[in-house]
């Protein structure tokens, strides 16, 4: 692959450049923004605008080409982001094989991108009580992981951002503003002390700003705002990057 990276590389220093740009592989973003490793990009939009199946889509891009990949999904189980995954890979409907209406085509269409899936540098985990120093530690082991591959860990996607749980980083009489204002602070140090691009999803508040942050986010990294895109299109609905979100 392009993007892999051989162990005997890291010595020469070609592999921890400060400035690696990760290409989402997708032309309308690719023009328009870089994600770098040292820095965080912010995806925001409302509920239902495709926020996970924008990111998973980028992951998945990434690791075919040989990035180290680290996603970190705090809403649903990793075995069912898996899936939505290695759906959207053979552009199967996940609702049939849930169902039991897919047929002997699919299912074997849906076991070849498990395959894949499972041979690429992608890392699926789930904590629904996931720490912001927990995801330090979860990147510390994804690192070690794919140095061990003869890979580099690229990309790390926080799904999302308001479920990281900062307690640890406030104190008791401090707010939950404050508190993922914080946890904002602590991936912006984390993408930096480990050369990793960042992509945190975060949801918008009826005030079209990262709920619950105050811009902690929106004046420290690059910002994919998906509202923000779809009325520039003049999309009520629908697929605001013409991607086929799902």
């Amino acid at each position: 692959h392009a993007g892999a990276v051989k162990l005997s590389d890291v010595a020469h220093g070609d592999a921890q450049s400060d400035d690696y740009r990760i290409l989402t592989g997708l032309a309308s973003l690719d023009e328009s923004l870089s994600l770098h490793t040292g820095e965080v990009t912010l995806l925001s939009g409302p509920t239902g605008y495709g926020k996970s199946s924008l990111a998973t889509q980028i992951a998945t891009n990434a690791s075919r080409r040989g990035e180290g990949v680290l996603y970190i999904q705090l809403e649903d189980k990793a075995s069912k982001l898996a899936m939505r995954v290695a759906c959207s890979m053979r552009d199967i409907d996940s609702r049939k094989l849930t169902s039991g209406t897919a047929s002997v085509d699919e299912r074997q269409s849906f076991a070849d991108a498990k395959a894949e899936l499972n041979a690429l540098p992608f890392d699926i985990i789930d904590n629904d009580e996931m720490t912001a120093i927990g995801v330090s530690g979860a990147v510390a082991r994804a690192k070690l992981a794919a140095y061990q591959r003869g890979l580099h860990l690229r990309l790390v996607v926080i799904d999302y951002l308001q479920l990281v749980n900062g307690k640890r980083l406030v104190s008791e009489r401090d707010t939950r503003e404050m508190e993922v204002s914080a946890v904002s602070r602590a991936m912006v140090r984390l993408s930096l002390r480990d050369r990793v691009a960042v992509l945190v999803l975060s949801q918008l508040n009826a005030d079209g700003e990262v709920r619950e942050s105050r811009g902690a986010l929106q004046h420290a990294a690059n910002w994919i705002d998906l509202k923000l895109i779809r009325q520039s299109q003049g999309r009520a609905s629908g697929d605001p990057l013409g991607m086929q979100l799902r």
